[in-house]
């Protein structure tokens, strides 16, 4: 066993027969401390600051109220220019990120994209992440800015009978609680309507 392998399985809570292998994975970032993975964050949403913006989509950047007393949630609402002649579908968009790393700037292209082509209003979330925020808080984030969504329909121009939720990757599982959740507590038309 060279150096390289034993130094990676010393600090790591590896099978034993697996150790052999270690060299031939791939290496990835040291997420080691909460320290470590905020400089990471900080480095990839650099990159996304520097996507231009679409004349034809405005944006609005808030806090909405969390659950239960949790923390404010910022959330970044994205509406077409072009005037509608009734209210517009809602789209709730829940970045990825593998529960540590996603952010609304992540997904703001493909937000203005959707909110410009499909003619939508967007509401993109940027819930807590881990390990500073553990499961479930993430998850309360989202059904968070679902129920602001839906209970703000109006305000927002949306026809709360048609409100869909996105989420990419980690933003699958808050999506999926969101549309389950939605419908028991019948904030979302699939509960409403018989």
């Amino acid at each position: 066993m060279d150096d390289d392998t034993s130094d990676r399985s010393d600090d790591l809570a590896y099978d034993e027969d697996f150790v052999p292998f270690l060299p031939e994975l791939p290496r990835v970032g040291d997420y080691s401390t909460a320290e470590k993975i905020q400089a990471i964050r900080a480095e990839r949403t650099d990159a996304f600051e520097l996507i231009p913006q679409r004349d034809s989509v405005a944006q609005e950047d808030r806090t909405i109220a969390g659950l239960h007393g949790a923390p404010d949630v910022p959330i970044r609402i994205y509406r077409p220019k072009a005037e509608a002649s009734t209210p517009r579908p809602g789209f709730l968009e829940l970045h990825g990120g593998g529960f540590m790393f996603g952010t609304i700037e992540m997904m703001d292209q493909w937000c203005q994209m959707i909110a410009e082509r499909v003619e939508v209003v967007v509401v993109s979330v940027g819930y807590r992440l881990a390990p500073e925020d553990p499961f479930p808080a993430g998850l309360e984030d989202c059904y968070a800015a679902l129920r602001w969504m839906a209970n703000h329909a109006e305000e927002l121009g949306i026809d709360p009978d048609r409100i869909a939720i996105g989420g990419q990757s980690a933003g699958g599982g808050p999506r999926a609680l969101c549309a389950r959740s939605g419908r028991t507590l019948h904030l979302l038309p699939a509960a409403r309507d018989p």
